[in-house]
């Protein structure tokens, strides 16, 4: 239906035409098969236009959708909007996001040209007019739809660099010893910090315990020194350093689990990563005192992925280190072997099957060793589970305090201690209990 008809029918509708021509002779003219269906198109238009068209906001409006991955955009302007316009006007962090697409088109609405005037006094209306010609304005309008994508995030050494700008090296007091090892002593040391969860918000009043960020850090410090007062007199062929583990206790900005789970957290994400950063650099630097360190990342459910880039950017920065070697690996079980004795270090699996992921996933090593132990993370609690023949199960405990969820559902923790092996040529010759 044109401007010109709508016109007619409109003043028809309205009866502001008396002589008008009927629904039926209008429709023959405009070539339509009866009256009714000319009545019916103009109902239709019309209702739009009192119900949607008529409105300012229509004139000037505006969608935002965003997902994990994308950001969408609508807008409608009187005016022709640019794509650095519509970032600006919804404060899009082009850091985090990149364009990936955009497209502009322009359409004609309509509204009734209408003018109103008010007399108001004392804020109250004491006058009002409203003129109304009965004719409609065509109102061109354009849109443009914006589509953004997450930005990838490349490593790179610059990058690397700017991150440990901001690492503190001095978590721990200097060391006496320098980094001369002596002769081999045919023994190694597993540290088995477990479940730190750094991140972890706990209060008294949810969770029966305090948890947070700098309790986290104060723990693993203590932690380490004191097991750095039973190295000192000791020697080492190496020192086995387990994260992951649920070191973190989230994932990601939004403070959620690899599997999107809700945490309590003690502040924004990338402040937990770089102290995160400052914990691991600060320990290995520490470590490396008393003997070349091996650290593996047990992959877990509350970190997954950011843990993997933590051991890249360890990786990276200890490249060239002839005495550190950094796992980057993502699978759920990893393997280590020493002298005769083969580890799997996971956060969790079914002990019904410890023994047949060993044999089958480790098998070249299995044919080798005459030792077999599984050292495991997740539950909290240190245990260690019958024996499956030669092969022994250890759970490790943590100084982590309980969540709001762990309390909420009856999982406490009888003491607050971390655990570490030494590793002999026939097998587990000691455990150390750290307890804070």
């Amino acid at each position: 239906m044109n401007k010109d008809l709508y016109q007619i029918c409109l003043s028809k509708y309205e009866k502001k035409e008396l002589n008008c021509l009927s629904w039926e002779e209008l429709a023959k003219e405009y070539s339509y098969e009866n009256g009714e269906k000319l009545r019916s198109q103009f109902r239709r238009i019309y209702k739009s236009v009192e119900q949607s068209l008529d409105k300012p906001s229509q004139e000037n409006s505006s969608s935002y959708e965003e997902g994990q991955d994308f950001i969408n955009v609508l807008c409608s302007s009187k005016r022709l909007l640019s794509v650095e316009e519509v970032l600006k006007q919804f404060k899009i962090d082009t850091q985090i996001w990149e364009v990936d697409r955009y497209k502009v088109s322009t359409h004609e609405g309509y509204r009734k040209d209408r003018a109103v005037k008010w007399e108001v006094s004392d804020g109250k209306v004491i006058e009002g007019r409203v003129d109304d010609s009965g004719r409609l304005l065509v109102v061109p309008l354009f849109s443009i739809q914006v589509h953004l994508k997450r930005k990838v995030q490349r490593v790179t050494k610059e990058k690397i660099e700017d991150i440990f700008k901001n690492i503190k090296y001095d978590l721990f007091s200097a060391a006496n010893i320098t980094r001369f090892y002596p002769e081999k002593s045919s023994t190694a040391l597993i540290i088995g910090i477990s479940d730190v969860h750094l991140g972890l918000l706990s209060k008294y009043e949810t969770s029966n315990s305090e948890y947070n960020i700098k309790i986290a850090t104060d723990l693993y410090r203590k932690t380490i020194e004191k097991i750095t007062e039973k190295i000192a007199s000791r020697n080492f062929d190496e020192i086995v350093l387990l994260c992951g583990n649920d070191f973190l206790n989230c994932d990601n900005h939004e403070g959620t689990t690899s599997r999107g789970t809700p945490q309590d957290m003690d502040g924004f994400y990338y402040n937990i990563i770089d102290s995160a950063l400052s914990i691991l650099v600060a320990t290995i630097n520490y470590l490396l005192n008393y003997a070349p360190i091996k650290i593996y990342n047990v992959v877990s459910n509350h970190d997954q992925n950011t843990m993997y880039l933590l051991m890249k950017c360890l990786e990276c920065f200890y490249r060239g280190y002839s005495n550190v070697w950094v796992d980057t690996g993502i699978l759920p079980r990893k393997y280590y072997t020493f002298s005769s004795n083969l580890f799997g270090f996971s956060h969790d699996l079914k002990i019904k099957t410890a023994l047949q992921l060993m044999t089958v996933e480790a098998k070249d090593e299995w044919g080798r060793c005459n030792q077999f132990y599984w050292l495991l993370g997740h539950l909290h609690q240190a245990m260690q589970y019958e024996k499956e023949g030669l092969m022994e199960i250890y759970r490790l405990p943590t100084f982590s305090s309980a969540s709001r969820w762990l309390n909420n559902n009856g999982f406490i923790q009888a003491e607050k201690r971390s655990q570490c092996f030494v590793v002999g040529n026939k097998g587990i010759e000691e455990v150390w209990n750290i307890v804070l």
